[in-house]
């Protein structure tokens, strides 16, 4: 079996399923508010998210979104 350190393919694949995992999103939600994390190229603050759809709505959005795949999850990142 090969190693994963040498294998970037086999590493992404092993954290892949880790990244929308509910608890990890809410973890990571709290830990970027709290360091006071700044809107990206959309323009969208924690406040919009909270005020709009709620986080629990978000975050459940963006874990289907990642599921679907990679591509989709970057589109949403870039704002197109």
């Amino acid at each position: 079996m090969p190693r994963p350190s040498r294998n970037r393919a086999i590493v992404f694949y092993a954290l892949y399923d880790k990244v929308y995992r509910a608890d990890l999103l809410q973890h990571a939600w709290h830990l970027v508010k709290s360091n006071r994390g700044a809107p990206g190229k959309t323009c969208v603050s924690f406040a919009d998210i909270e005020a709009e759809e709620g986080v629990e709505q978000f975050l459940a959005e963006l874990a289907a979104e990642v599921r679907m795949g990679y591509s989709s999850f970057r589109r949403r990142l870039s704002g197109r």
